[in-house]
């Protein structure tokens, strides 16, 4: 379900709102599980690639950008950490940072933006139910 929803939305990250914004909770909730998920399965490799410039941010920075740009990059990630990590810090990104809500403007990112929009829609924080379940 992931991979279709950011390449079905890709580039835009205001299809991607209006997507988290329609969908029910059980979607969004499994869009966010498998983000997680697909992000966390690159932690182990980030932290193997000792890399002194990546701080704990910039490792969830990457993990995330390396998801968003889709599954190709994500299992090139897997694959060639470094390779991925040059094209990160590079500034390659597939995705546009317009919103529609200017209340999501401070969450332009595939990841981040599924926050606020959980927390509108369903009154919940969408961390702390990850949290609960992961």
């Amino acid at each position: 379900m992931l991979w279709n929803v950011l390449d079905d939305c890709a580039p835009s990250l205001k299809k991607l709102e209006s997507w988290l914004e329609a969908a029910d909770r059980q979607d969004v909730f499994a869009y966010a599980i498998a983000y997680r998920n697909a992000a966390e399965a690159l932690t182990e490799a980030v932290d193997e690639l000792h890399t002194p410039e990546i701080s704990e941010d910039g490792s969830e920075d990457f993990r995330n950008w390396a998801v968003a740009q889709g599954e190709a990059t994500w299992r090139g990630a897997l694959g060639d950490l470094a390779a991925a990590y040059k094209r990160h810090i590079a500034g390659e990104n597939r995705w546009d940072d317009k919103v529609r809500n200017p209340a999501h403007r401070g969450f332009r990112a595939p990841w981040y933006i599924a926050v606020p929009i959980f927390e509108e829609r369903f009154s919940e924080d969408l961390r702390e139910c990850l949290d609960s379940v992961l």
